[in-house]
């Protein structure tokens, strides 16, 4: 994998698809993606970091959150929104991390709470390649 990347990150049905350009690198067996999305003029910054069995992922902008998604463990979140602040539980019930050379994919499953009441299942999938230059 470059140190430049194309980053795409998918999750619920009415959620638009976040992606960009993005800087990569790998230290000690952890991945770390750094970039910017900016829809409807504004714009949020991400982080990601993971391993085999984790994802980090820290978004910033108009919406504020860190999440940890790790296999088989539960963790709380808050998200920051306009509309209010939100504790959401993630319980990871699968994982999934594929590379090659070119590319990364995560996949990862979760059983959600909001403000510690059952909410709903959820997925996410993030999918890193190569700019190709």
């Amino acid at each position: 994998m470059t140190k430049n990347c194309h980053v795409c990150i998918s999750g619920h049905a009415d959620a638009p698809d976040i992606e960009g350009i993005a800087r990569y690198h790998k230290k000690d067996s952890i991945h770390y993606v750094f970039f910017e999305n900016e829809q409807n003029g504004v714009t949020e910054k991400f982080s990601l970091r993971f391993g085999k069995d984790y994802l980090f992922y820290k978004r910033d902008g108009e919406v504020k959150t860190e999440v940890l998604l790790e296999t088989g463990q539960k963790h709380v979140s808050r998200y920051a929104t306009p509309y209010g602040t939100f504790e959401i539980g993630f319980d990871t019930v699968d994982f999934l991390l594929t590379e090659t050379g070119s590319e990364i994919k995560i996949c990862a499953a979760y059983s959600m709470t909001l403000n510690g009441e059952p909410h709903e299942e959820g997925k996410i999938k993030i999918q890193i390649s190569e700019v190709k230059t």
